[in-house]
């Protein structure tokens, strides 16, 4: 059996939002604007009213008429106290709607009883001034228009002073503020339920740090958090992937750089330095022998390939005498290019001679 998906309250209310009718946004539509206009109606129905119980207090002409200055003043007075008792009512009932969001029931009560406490005690104030004004003005302007229904016995409770509907519509008719405030709130929710609804789009596409979501988008502050954290997070990574490669081009570089200093210098002394090892003047030697044999060694500093035969013409003396001089000579050289690390090049050209005449 598959198990049944239990969704949140904010995931029902959007699926609810998603599938409106053009019918349900239409009939929104209606109410925010009826909403909107009823309480035009009652602000200007209201607002001669309260203007007028502010004229009375101020000073007249001499033939009794009021001057336009005071008109203005009293005008601005009722605005005043007209819209912002509109005002706290909304403010009211966003800061109840943004206290109580998906909280249960239980967990609603002291939120709901902060806002309360907050605001209710100033819109009762002007709400009450507001009807205790638009009262007096029914009753100095109350007409026999409709004597005959206002004539007719009621009887309340608890308003035993009220024995006729004529002592009754004075308060009714006088009610602007409290349907100012009852307008408020619907105007408010109306608003809430219509346009301020977030609206989820399908989250099913994932996104990456280089290629953002253009369908997706986050439908609440949480959600918002969750992408930016995701984001600076494949951000950090792929930094830190760079860094890597860069540690490892730098260690492989590094590497390189000390294989070629190291064969730079374990090559072996050529040119220079053997001629310098076999022109170094031999410790073992003896010093006595025969007379050729320092200009035999002459010979043999200056050409390394020499043999017996040409060195023996040269000095002299026979082939071998000069051989056994040579042959002397060129163990000594022999064990002092081993110590001096010689090539095989040259060691090759120092004993070529020898082996040809060994053979």
């Amino acid at each position: 059996m598959a198990q049944a998906t239990t969704r949140t309250p904010q995931e029902q209310a959007d699926t609810s939002v998603r599938h409106q009718s053009w019918i349900d946004r239409a009939v929104d539509g209606a109410f925010l604007f009826v909403t909107s206009l009823a309480f035009l109606v009652f602000l200007v129905a209201s607002l001669p009213h309260v203007a007028y119980f502010f004229a009375a207090f101020e000073p007249q002409n001499v033939d009794g008429t009021l001057s336009d200055w005071w008109w203005f003043v009293a005008y601005l007075i009722a605005g005043a106290i007209n819209i912002t008792e509109f005002l706290l009512s909304i403010k009211f009932a966003r800061e109840l709607r943004n206290a109580t969001y998906g909280l249960p029931w239980y967990q609603k009560l002291l939120p709901i009883l902060g806002c309360v406490l907050k605001f209710w005690p100033f819109i009762l104030l002007i709400s009450g001034f507001s009807w205790a004004v638009n009262l007096q003005h029914a009753r100095e302007f109350h007409s026999d228009m409709l004597s005959t229904a206002e004539s007719v016995t009621v009887t309340i409770p608890f308003m035993p002073y009220i024995k006729t509907w004529g002592d009754l519509n004075p308060y009714i008719v006088s009610a602007f503020p409290i349907l100012n405030i009852a307008y408020t709130l619907m105007f408010d929710s109306s608003r809430h339920e219509g346009n301020l609804q977030p609206v989820s789009v399908s989250k099913s596409q994932p996104t990456t740090a280089l290629q953002p979501a253009s369908v997706s988008q986050p439908t609440t502050l949480s959600d918002l958090q969750a992408e930016m954290l995701k984001g600076f997070q494949s951000i950090q990574d792929a930094n830190v992937q760079a860094m890597k490669e860069m540690q490892r081009e730098s260690v492989k570089v590094m590497v390189e750089t000390l294989h070629h200093l190291a064969g730079a210098k374990a090559p072996p002394q050529t040119g220079t330095s053997h001629l310098k090892t076999v022109g170094k003047k031999p410790t073992h030697i003896r010093k006595g022998g025969s007379n050729y044999e320092e200009p035999i060694r002459k010979l043999l500093q200056d050409t390394p390939t020499i043999t017996a035969t040409e060195a023996g013409r040269k000095v002299g003396c026979s082939h071998v005498t000069a051989g056994k001089i040579l042959a002397g000579l060129r163990v000594t050289i022999t064990e002092v290019a081993d110590e001096s690390v010689l090539t095989e090049r040259d060691t090759a050209k120092v004993t070529a001679p020898l082996q040809s005449e060994s053979a």
